[in-house]
């Protein structure tokens, strides 16, 4: 709503990830909205020292956001008069794709336009769907109750600095977070990765100013 951008494009990331932030696909695609690493970083989404901010909520959506943003205002160029279906057309497939196939048959119109990927034709309409369902589940024979839904906890970011490297785990054990809870609070963060002879370490982050969420407690 900020950016002036349809309301329906948050179901990209419903369809990419079920907006799981820790979601790996074959490609390499990672986080809830499925950046592959070329793209994330083109996009300013760091990675490094056990913490890939393709996982980071606000900023991989600012991310996406920005690249459906920059689409739109390609096929604009191109004269589309409805620019956003391609745009997320050109998310699941990349941009030069869709824009060779506009190029070649001289069609600005996602419904009139044929693209060699079978997924890529589907995906506007997979979107739509998500859409319709979420949207009114009881209409689908659905019925949800509050309980059913998720409740995400009151939240605070904290910012450290590390005078020297330290572990994951000794700087959620210093915030008072058992650990799940942190990694489920900080997505971005891997606690472990492979050390030598494919052993698993915990992670160190090297020294420097970080943020970090972590629950709000009732005192």
């Amino acid at each position: 709503k900020e950016w002036g951008m349809p309301d329906c494009l948050k179901y990209v990331a419903v369809i990419e990830s079920a907006m799981l932030p820790n979601a790996l696909s074959t490609a390499r695609a990672y986080g809830m909205w499925q950046f592959i690493p070329s793209t994330g970083r083109h996009y300013g989404l760091r990675s490094g020292a056990g913490m890939d901010e393709r996982a980071n909520f606000e900023k991989a959506t600012d991310a996406a956001l920005t690249y459906l943003w920059d689409n739109c205002q390609l096929f604009k160029k191109l004269g589309a008069k409805n620019c956003w279906p391609l745009a997320m057309a050109s998310y699941n497939a990349g941009e030069a794709a869709v824009e060779k196939a506009v190029r070649q048959q001289k069609m600005a119109d996602f419904y009139n336009l044929w693209l060699p990927a079978e997924e890529t034709r589907q995906y506007i309409y997979r979107a739509i769907v998500a859409k319709l369902v979420m949207s009114d589940p009881k209409s689908f024979g659905l019925s949800l109750k509050d309980s059913d839904m998720y409740q995400w906890p009151d939240i605070k970011e904290m910012t450290i600095t590390l005078s020297k490297p330290k572990s994951l785990v000794d700087i959620a054990i210093s915030l008072g977070v058992p650990v799940p809870e942190f990694l489920l609070l900080n997505p971005q963060y891997s606690i472990a990765r492979s050390g030598k002879k494919g052993n698993r370490t915990y992670t160190v982050l090297p020294k420097g100013t970080y943020k970090f969420r972590v629950p709000v407690r009732e005192e």
